[in-house]
């Protein structure tokens, strides 16, 4: 028994300080959002009011991750 309360008492602890690791991360993430806020794709700044009232960009045949037209061109031989 005592084994056992060992070892789930180690396994709390690295839980317990992999959720304040997570919790750390994202409190910073509202520092981040603020900084990329101020600078767009195209390095022009602009205001965080502004940014959040853009529409998110529309994804366009050759913006798409899937597009056949971003795909690597093959030579296929028989």
């Amino acid at each position: 028994l005592e084994i056992a309360l060992t070892k789930a008492e180690g396994e709390f602890s690295y839980l317990n300080e992999e959720a304040n690791g997570l919790a750390k991360m994202m409190d910073a993430s509202n520092k981040m959002e603020r900084l990329v806020a101020y600078m767009s794709l195209e390095g022009e700044e602009c205001s965080p009011k502004q940014e959040h009232n853009r529409a998110p960009p529309q994804e366009t045949p050759v913006n798409s991750p899937w597009s056949e037209l971003r795909a690597p061109k093959l030579d296929l031989k028989t």
